[in-house]
This record gives C-alpha cells, structure tokens and sequence, in this order.
C-alpha cells in the first residue's frame, strides 16, 4: 500500500497532482468527498493549471447543489452524489439520468425508506421527513423507521440509469435536513439559505460557493448573534451592501419571510465579517454553522 500523503484544506493540490499523474498512466482517478472539499480541489486545480478533466468523484455528508456540482464540472470532474450516514451506511447512489443536482437511487436491498406525509404534523416534522428501516442482516444497527433528521422529495420512477437493473427504482431528491437550520429564533427555509449563499452573493460579489456561510455563536449577555462570513480572497467590499442584499434575498416575496429578514436586521442580531468559512473537523463546509458557546 502506498504511504499516505497530506493534504490539507487549504492545500489540496496533492489530491490534483495525484489526479494527474494517474490520468496519464491510463487509469481513472476515483475518489470519495465532501462537496466542499470537492469545490476546494477543483478551484486549486483550475487556479494551479492542473488538468484533471476524467477524475471522478462520488460526493456526500453535505448538501449536494447545483453551484457545487458546477464548480466541479468547470474542473472537468465528474462528480456523483452518493447519500447516506455513519449509521446506517449508504441509503443511495447517484443517478446517471439525474432530476435534480442530487439525485441518488435507494439501494432497496439495504433499507426501506418512507415518509411522514399525512402524520407530520402529529410528528412535528414535515411531510417529506424520512424514515429508515435496516434490511440487510450486516447493517450496522437495527433500524425501525429511524428518522435522521432529513428530509427528501421522494420519487419512484423510471429513469432508465443502468442502476434500475438492480431493482433500485426509488429515487430521493432534494435532500435536506429540517433540524439544523433554525438559528437566532429564526428558521430558515434551506433551499432559500442555500440560493442566497450559493448562487446570489458571488454572482453579486464574486467568489463561488464555499466563500460564504452562516455562522451562530452566542455573545457574552447569553443572546444569540449571527454573522455571515466572507472569505477575505475576494477583496474590498461593502459590509452593509453585502448584508442588505442577503437580507432582501432572503426576504423575497413571501410575507413570512419579510418578517423572518426584519427580525435579523432590526434586532441587530446579523453582522458581516470577512473571515474564511469555518470548517467541521471532517472538513465540510456546512450552510449554517453553529458554534459552541
């Protein structure tokens, strides 16, 4: 076996070189990532002018978008979503004719997955909450409609991606947790958090999709404060016009959502800092990241 050799968040240029050298013996890089971390390599590899056009990569552990996915595709990197937990291990792989930027068939043969639907409401939790039951004798931990805190458009189709041969014709989509995006007595909407931080503010102030991020701590009187970071590498900017613009983005146009924008801006809870988003000790890059106080 080959020594292993470091590479670091902020250097992942290793992982590329490594990518390179195995495109030209005739092979086919393969790696396993986090979406972040994937950003990270294909920006570095791009910026380096390390073609790594071929590699591929199976994504999961964050929320797989379409800025991601984009960012790596500039890189020349095909890159498949793969869902799944430490604890119950995979619960789906990517579809080769895809729907959405995430789309995984359910590896039936593992576990049953249902939704809450009509008994969310009873459940506290939202209709398309999903529930895992283990199948397969070597899984992990026994399972009985365990819920994990996400949900999922959950949609039985045929794609006509080679995984259908295996009988995986349940397809999830839309992944996303409902517990881990309420901060600041505010819950977020997270495809509207995830748009905003992805999509609209580099378009407006340039960077791409790892350089902005949501971040609660707890300020020394015990209240809640709420800081939007942004990576310092994209130079001088406006503080206050990159806040009024991710308030009224956020905002949009449900009422709701006004009111939730006006909480944040008029309770002075939100403030912007030109800091590196932070990191979890595995690396990712989460949309919303909570700090101990």
């Amino acid at each position: 076996m080959p020594r292993p050799t470091l590479a670091t968040l902020d250097d992942p240029l290793p992982v590329a070189r490594w990518m390179r050298r195995t495109l030209d013996a005739g092979h086919v890089p393969f790696t396993l990532a986090i979406p972040s971390s994937a950003v990270r390599l294909a920006t570095a590899a791009t910026a380096a002018g390390i073609d790594i056009a071929g590699a591929r990569c199976l994504l999961g552990g964050e929320p797989i978008t379409r800025a991601r996915l984009d960012q790596t595709a500039r890189a020349g990197l095909d890159a498949l979503p793969r869902y799944g937990t430490s604890e119950c291990g995979p619960v789906g792989y990517g579809c080769l004719q895809p729907s959405a930027p995430d789309d995984v068939h359910v590896v039936r043969d593992l576990h049953a997955v249902i939704q809450a639907r009509s008994l969310g409401a009873e459940l506290s939790m939202p209709s398309g909450a999903l529930f895992v039951t283990s199948l397969h004798h070597a899984a992990p931990f026994l399972m009985l409609n365990f819920s994990m805190g996400d949900q999922a458009t959950l949609d039985p189709r045929d794609c006509g991606c080679p995984l259908r041969g295996l009988g995986w014709m349940d397809h999830l989509r839309d992944i996303r947790s409902f517990e881990k995006l309420t901060a600041a007595g505010v819950t977020f909407i997270d495809t509207d958090l995830v748009r905003v931080l992805e999509a609209v503010l580099p378009a407006r102030f340039g960077g791409g999709p790892t350089d902005y991020q949501l971040v609660e701590s707890e300020a020394p009187d015990g209240s809640a404060r709420l800081r939007l970071l942004v990576h310092p590498r994209l130079g001088p900017l406006d503080d206050q016009e990159v806040l009024s613009t991710f308030l009224d983005e956020l905002a949009g146009d449900r009422p709701i959502d006004g009111i939730m924008a006006a909480m944040l801006d008029q309770g002075g809870t939100l403030s912007v800092e030109r800091q590196p988003p932070r990191t979890t000790r595995s690396g990712k890059v989460m949309h919303l990241h909570a700090e101990a106080g």
